[in-house]
């Protein structure tokens, strides 16, 4: 399928155009005392989140001289404790809404990642120097406080950033064994919605698994962590950060791999969880599937039972009771963030084809539903070009994944 080229110009001019109306003050001031302005992170937000930041660098990269880029980034790093944490979200005076005890408060490490990617265009050394020892310190505190003595790491649903995604084995009922969020770990302004997070399986469930996509995305941070630092001449912290991404490589396919079903799972009180969702493709970006692995691995997306839908990729596979036909957020939804990543991966592995093929389809379903609606939506229903349910408009933020990047980097 080709794409005219007008309509790709389009597609970039209306994410420049809604994301420039997103532009915010950040909590970073000026010589002058003036704050600096920030992305904002897209549909009706007014905080500011690590994985979403990370995920609009990605995209908003190739418009440096339109968007506040660096700023959104060091926006983050400005709002560390001092032990180097950056936590999930942040209010607009950078106050944090969860704190590090919990881990609702552990956002996908991909800063690093992102930070390379700037990097790819710029070729700025200086700034890598500026960031390596924000972005070291985070992982190192991330290690210390979420990784579980099997060395695979716990996590949250809020925290992972997919928020509705049942994580449990089915059979599991509520109990306390999980890390229980405190209100006083919780934002003052908050703590009055806390029931809306439980008593309830979603919430509870934390340290009684394994969180595949955590741990993954670990091992990513790691390795990025190993590159950035060759880029800046700190060899012994090279070796010291793919060390680490090789160990997490290994107990990820020791622990979460399974042979019969050709894919990676969560863990729950030690058992693999059978249940197929998009994390588990965060293994295919960290560079840790073994190639006599891959085939199989990759071959469910080309499943109309998982995750070959009209609208790719579901996030959770077809198969699943829990999935939804009009997305149900996390139950289903096709989201830039995560489509994007399965893409990636598959470059990275030499699945060039499947990803073009992703990528078209892709582009597709998010341009005829542009056509309709104006706008970009933060999630789209699988089954067809139509927001999920629920989806906010004017999501750029990271739709411009699906409108700037992925046409650029895989199409083009």
């Amino acid at each position: 399928m080709d794409f005219k080229s007008e309509d790709l110009a389009d597609l970039e001019e209306a994410t420049l155009e809604i994301a420039k109306k997103k532009i915010v003050p950040s909590i970073i001031l000026d010589s002058e005392g003036e704050p600096l302005m920030r992305m904002g992170t897209g549909g009706r937000f007014d905080n500011f989140f690590f994985w979403d930041t990370a995920f609009t660098v990605i995209w908003g990269r190739y418009f440096l001289d339109s968007l506040p880029i660096e700023n959104s980034l060091d926006n983050l790093y400005a709002a560390r404790t001092e032990d180097g944490f950056i936590s999930r979200e942040y209010n607009s005076i950078g106050e944090p809404i969860w704190q590090h005890n919990h881990p609702i408060a552990f956002a996908p490490p991909l800063l690093t990642w992102a930070e390379l990617s700037l990097f790819e265009l710029t070729s700025d050394i200086s700034r890598l120097k500026k960031v390596f020892p924000y972005l070291k310190s985070h992982h190192n505190f991330c290690t210390e406080y979420y990784q579980a003595s099997d060395g695979l790491f716990i996590g949250d649903a809020l925290g992972s950033g997919m928020d509705n995604l049942k994580r449990y084995p089915n059979s599991w009922e509520f109990d306390n064994d999980g890390i229980k969020l405190k209100p006083e770990w919780v934002h003052s302004m908050y703590r009055p919605h806390m029931d809306k997070l439980g008593p309830s399986h979603q919430f509870t469930w934390n340290s009684q698994g394994r969180w595949i996509d955590l741990s993954s995305q670990m091992a990513f941070d790691a390795k990025c962590l190993s590159e950035m630092a060759k880029l800046i001449n700190l060899e012994e912290e090279s070796e010291h950060y793919r060390k680490k991404h090789n160990k997490l490589a290994e107990i990820i396919n020791d622990l979460c791999w399974n042979e019969e079903h050709q894919f990676y799972f969560d863990l729950g009180y030690g058992e693999q969880i059978i249940r197929y969702h998009i994390g588990s493709y965060w293994t295919l970006l960290a560079g840790i599937v073994p190639k006599s692995r891959q085939e199989g691995f990759v071959s469910h997306l080309s499943d109309t039972k998982k995750f070959d839908t009209r609208v790719p990729v579901p996030s959770l596979s077809v198969s699943d009771p829990d999935f939804s036909s009009d997305g149900k957020y996390w139950r289903g939804s096709s989201w830039h963030p995560t489509t994007y990543m399965v893409i990636k991966g598959l470059e990275m592995n030499g699945f060039k084809e499947k990803a073009k093929e992703i990528s078209i389809r892709n582009l597709d379903a998010n341009l005829k539903l542009f056509k309709r609606t104006k706008t970009f939506w933060e999630n789209l229903s699988p089954l067809k070009s139509e927001p999920g349910n629920p989806s906010q408009p004017d999501f750029c933020g990271w739709a411009g994944l699906s409108s700037v990047a992925i046409p650029r980097e895989f199409l083009t």
